[in-house]
């Protein structure tokens, strides 16, 4: 993390894109549109977050349409330069998706909600869509700061949801969530290769650079942004 933002270098690698989360250095960022939002990255287009799949395609005409965060959104897409995109997170994955081939990116608000109804894929199939292409070879995705499994315990609830990344407690009281390896696990069965993904190495409840409610009890949150240079 630098000057109060984290972000990943490999992902970056190129000069096509900036991404990158806030932390808790720079204040609460709820749904934030003013002097708080790092400079570079003004203005910014949001959702009004829902923890749903709905995910939308932003071009560099919406983007100037409004400054008003969007109704029941939890992702972007975006093929249009200098029009940045974000999402508010805590616990939560932001997921950062960029195809610099085909000139894509995108950012995704990934909990266990979102996860269960499926945003991951249906983010897949816009770009599959958008792109006129069957496959994502080309697509890099990084899964930015969120709570780890070290800290996620859930009920069955909500475990019931998700098989493959969800273990049992040895003294079986509940389970632990691991948010990221359900994102990969999605990914790859959308076709990305596992090489191309990449997860942030902090847990959002651990590590006190980042904001927690699960930590904390309160609502902060840090914005996780991505524009196309």
């Amino acid at each position: 993390m630098s000057q109060g933002i984290a972000w990943d270098p490999g992902f970056q690698r190129g000069g096509f894109l900036l991404h990158g989360v806030t932390g808790a250095l720079l204040g609460d960022m709820r749904c934030s549109q003013d002097d708080r939002c790092p400079q570079r990255i003004q203005p910014i287009i949001l959702g009004r977050q829902v923890h749903g799949s709905r995910i939308v395609v932003v071009d560099g005409n919406k983007a100037r349409l409004s400054r008003l965060p969007v109704p029941e959104t939890d992702g972007f897409l975006t093929a249009s330069r200098s029009v940045a995109l974000g999402v508010c997170v805590a616990e939560c994955a932001p997921v950062f998706l960029a195809v610099p081939r085909k000139g894509w990116v995108g950012i995704l608000h990934a909990g266990w909600r979102g996860l269960a109804a499926g945003i991951v894929k249906k983010a897949c199939r816009s770009l599959k869509r958008r792109m006129g292409t069957t496959n994502l070879k080309d697509l890099k995705v990084s899964i930015g700061p969120h709570i780890g499994p070290c800290c996620y315990e859930v009920q069955w609830g909500v475990a019931q949801f998700f098989k493959r990344s969800a273990a049992l407690k040895a003294d079986r009281s509940s389970w632990v969530l691991n948010l990221g390896k359900e994102i990969a696990i999605q990914l790859e069965e959308c076709g990305i290769n596992p090489a191309s993904i990449s997860e942030a190495n902090f847990c959002t409840v651990h590590d006190p650079g980042f904001f927690s409610h699960r930590r904390d009890g309160d609502r902060r949150r840090m914005l996780a942004y991505i524009v196309r240079k």
